[in-house]
């Protein structure tokens, strides 16, 4: 892309490069995130030792990035929901599709160990299983 083409940058759940948004967003523009939130999942992870972010895009660290690349960060806030698995093949598919970000590689034995400790600890007294979603809203404005 060409600098200073564009007047909008959105993003959900992706790398942010802010260096590269400032060159293509025209002066004014705007960059929208979604991010990922440490606390996501946090019944989920927790027995698999927590979820894992890479240093330079927690969400606090990519807002300071915003701020010293001159852009006015508009709205920072985090925000989150409580869900539940309706039965344990879409907690089982979740886990599966998390394992990028979780600190201990998914294999037969460590999914063994700790699945006894998601189920217990997310089960509902109706044979739900409860977790939540932990998101960051980033609204920066480029100067």
């Amino acid at each position: 892309m060409q600098d200073s083409s564009v007047e909008v940058v959105l993003n959900r759940h992706s790398v942010v490069d802010v260096p590269e948004i400032a060159r293509v967003l025209r002066p004014g523009g705007l960059f929208i995130s979604q991010h990922v939130g440490e606390r996501n999942l946090a019944a989920v992870v927790s027995p698999f030792g927590g979820q894992k972010f890479d240093g330079d895009q927690h969400p606090e660290i990519v807002r300071d990035s915003f701020l010293s690349n001159g852009f006015k960060v508009e709205r920072f806030e985090e925000y989150g929901v409580d869900y539940e698995f309706l039965d344990l093949e879409p907690l089982f598919f979740q886990i599966k599709a998390i394992g990028a970000y979780l600190p201990v590689e998914l294999k037969f034995g460590n999914i063994a160990e700790a699945l006894p400790r998601v189920v217990t600890g997310t089960a509902t007294p109706v044979g739900r299983y409860r977790s939540n979603e932990h998101r960051w809203l980033t609204v920066a404005r480029a100067g």
